[in-house]
């Protein structure tokens, strides 16, 4: 009789090994990164944009920059500046000091490839203290469709940000 009554208990320990602690691992493994976000940020200060292509669209680092600021602006209790334009090529880390210095949480750079009629913008947001990036993301499209992917990459890093 004592073999049976230590039967029960030996199956809810193999069944807890086996199958329970495996799940908990997995969804701690999953869900961690969501518990570890990025700290709040308050303010911003988006680096003036880089144009790779033809010379005939170059007034675009501008747009790209206004249309940052304003879909940015809109935001309620964050606070968005512009940095200059660098002189000389900056390593990441120079660049998240400026945007320390300048009192931003956090940086955003922002980079327009145009070629053949396709434009590509990759946004990078780089926090300030820790110099690590927490929004990467390209967004691509025609020429013709450029400012429909401005808004589709303004309303995601205001999505990223909150």
């Amino acid at each position: 009789m004592v073999k049976i009554s230590q039967t029960p208990h030996l199956r809810t320990a193999l069944v807890f090994i086996l199958i329970l602690l495996p799940l908990v691992i997995t969804g701690v493994i999953k869900y961690l990164p969501a518990l570890t976000k990025h700290p709040s940020i308050s303010s911003l200060a988006i680096l003036h944009p880089r144009v790779i292509g033809p010379k005939e669209y170059m007034y675009l680092e501008n747009d790209v920059a206004k249309r940052l600021h304003t879909a940015l602006a809109e935001t309620p209790g964050l606070l968005v500046r512009d940095l200059p334009e660098p002189d000389i090529k900056l390593a990441r880390s120079d660049v998240a000091e400026d945007a320390n210095r300048a009192g931003a949480d956090a940086l955003i750079v922002p980079t327009l490839t145009i070629d053949s009629g396709i434009v590509q913008l990759n946004l990078q947001v780089i926090e300030a203290h820790t110099n690590r990036v927490i929004f990467n993301t390209p967004y691509q499209s025609s020429l013709d469709n450029y400012p429909n992917m401005m808004k589709a990459a303004g309303a995601a890093l205001k999505r990223a940000l909150l």
